[in-house]
């Protein structure tokens, strides 16, 4: 059995919340704010509140299997040869993923401040430092997820705030942007931005319980919720909707047009450092859930010798894309629009098939 270390529902609480709020630096505000205008900032929360819903399909599969991760779960639940195919799907998009959030990294900072940078270096060293990350462990990576959320969220928190000067309210109206019933139905179809909540059933026995993942999943996707929606409002009172869906890197130009005097001015170089070390982690947390899912599936004792493997697949599958409209366009709108599909829906089938087929796992002295 593979051996992931044990953390509190903090760690887990930063982990999971700096893996889902991460998009906020990406492209994902321009692409929401295009599709409902004003109503992007609480069209997120919709979203948070839909993502929920999904994790509280994976947290009564959990509770019928105590102890388990989810690949032990698919394989009691649905046999051996379906829980093999859905594990394998589930690890193949948590690469996909990875290598999507590594590659609009590298092209939006490259577009912005590292011109003459190649890709394939920045690429590189995200990779490496998922692969280290990967090699150390899943408690280190939630140690180091703590310990960076504090000046994750200071930092945050400050950008908003010295940006606040320039803040035009009257930006925010209309407030039902292009309409209720659109704004309804983008918010819950787009819940896939909070779905990374489902790592917590991968590494469900490092959080020593049910009741744990379940405070570690809700704080988590409502803080994420949270701090999405800040952004937006912020983004969108800064620069209206207009101008807000051409920014690819909505939070970037808040922190380039910051300026109180001539020495304190451009805060891009702080926002810079924020969005590496929370990217950073991302893709460590993401890749991690790969290795792990794999290792499971195929009941491997140590993940050590697949990491070096899936990090060079890691580092192909971030250079297959063609260009930044590719990625923006064709692979990042369709994982906000349709990750749900894997990351909650196959924990609802496993739920379903389980309680038809009477399959479940009583804890030892329950």
């Amino acid at each position: 059995m593979l051996k992931e270390g044990k953390f509190g529902v903090t760690e887990a609480v930063c982990l999971v919340t700096i893996t889902c709020s991460v998009k906020i630096f990406f492209s994902s505000p321009a692409l929401l704010i295009s599709q409902v205008g004003t109503a992007a900032w609480y069209v997120t929360l919709i979203s948070a509140v839909t993502a929920l819903v999904g994790f509280s399909f994976l947290y009564l599969l959990l509770k019928r299997f105590p102890g388990k991760a989810l690949p032990e779960i698919f394989d009691l639940s649905m046999g051996r040869a379906a829980g093999l195919f859905l594990s394998f799907l589930f690890a193949a998009m948590l690469m996909i993923n990875t290598g999507i959030f590594m590659r609009e990294y590298s092209d939006v900072l490259r577009s912005y401040t590292y011109q003459e940078t190649s890709t394939s270096y920045i690429i590189g060293a995200l990779a490496l430092a998922a692969g280290a990350a990967a090699w150390l462990g899943l408690e280190s990576i939630a140690r180091l997820s703590k310990l960076a959320a504090y000046f994750l969220l200071a930092g945050y928190l400050a950008l908003l705030v010295f940006a606040s000067s320039d803040y035009h309210y009257d930006n925010i109206f209309p407030l039902l942007g292009y309409g209720l019933e659109k704004s309804a139905v983008t918010g819950a179809r787009r819940c896939s931005v909070y779905a990374e909540v489902v790592i917590l059933g991968i590494v469900a026995s490092s959080l020593q319980g049910v009741r744990n993942i379940k405070r570690a999943g809700v704080i988590s996707v409502a803080l994420s919720g949270l701090l999405v929606a800040m952004g937006l409002l912020s983004g969108i009172m800064m620069f209206s909707y207009t101008t807000g869906q051409e920014n690819s890197a909505l939070l970037f130009a808040l922190a380039r047009v910051i300026k109180y005097s001539d020495f304190f001015s451009r805060l891009d170089p702080l926002f810079i450092i924020l969005w590496s070390t929370a990217t950073t982690i991302t893709v460590s947390v993401l890749f991690y859930a790969a290795v792990s899912m794999l290792c499971k599936t195929l009941r491997l004792p140590d993940k050590r010798p697949v990491i070096i493997p899936m990090t060079i697949i890691l580092y192909v599958l971030a250079l297959l894309p063609r260009d930044f409209s590719t990625i923006v366009y064709g692979y990042v709108e369709g994982v906000r629009n349709y990750n749900w599909i894997v990351y909650f829906g196959l924990p609802l089938l496993a739920l379903i098939i389980s309680v038809i087929r009477n399959k479940k796992d009583v804890a030892p002295g329950a």
